[in-house]
């Protein structure tokens, strides 16, 4: 394109256009990965205290849910660190606060659980787990992300009605194995 040359409105409209789409696609493709670690750490841990907690019959082993936040950083951080950083954007921004307001209160409802009152916290974090799912199927386009987390928020509130006490855990497991299902199908979506 000739330097001195103006641009049309419409050509500046499908410029805007392109760099959005391919910014919504290198997203998508770094999200898989933390839909990848996050779910692991999610499935693995949400297993491990329901094995722990039915083999023992001690509540204690609630304990290592505070360990998904620090185990999930180190994996997203060893997996991204090699990784050529991408340019930020409006929609990376809001993803990333999504999660993050996730995070904060997940971790406020536990605390709030073991410091003042007993909630049932874990239909609470299945649903604020398909919400923020949902959410990040919005940002990206990704109807079946959107569609999944909603699934996950409405469905394993439903299924905390049949299931009691620690089998509830399970439908964590659930959701972090539905977070590793998306990370893989939006790997698959994006070779």
């Amino acid at each position: 394109m000739d330097n001195n040359k103006q641009m049309t409105a419409e050509e500046s409209l499908t410029l805007i256009a392109e760099v959005l789409n391919n910014s919504r696609r290198s997203l998508l493709k770094d999200s898989a990965r933390h839909f990848l670690i996050w779910g692991l750490c999610i499935a693995v841990f949400s297993l491990a205290v329901y094995l722990m907690w039915i083999s023992t019959g001690n509540v204690a082993w609630n304990w290592l849910w505070f360990g998904i936040t620090p185990v999930g950083y180190l994996g997203v951080w060893l997996t991204g660190r090699n990784k050529q950083p991408m340019p930020k954007s409006e929609i990376g921004r809001m993803m990333g606060m999504v999660w993050a307001t996730y995070g904060v209160f997940c971790v406020g409802l536990a605390l709030v659980s073991v410091l003042v009152v007993p909630l049932p916290i874990t239909l609470l974090v299945v649903l604020l787990l398909g919400i923020a799912e949902s959410m990040s199927g919005v940002l990206l386009r990704s109807w079946p992300v959107a569609i999944a987390g909603f699934i996950l928020g409405v469905g394993g509130i439903a299924m905390g009605k049949i299931l009691s006490g620690e089998s509830q855990v399970l439908l964590v497991a659930l959701g972090g194995l539905l977070l590793l299902v998306t990370g893989i199908a939006i790997k698959l979506q994006q070779r």
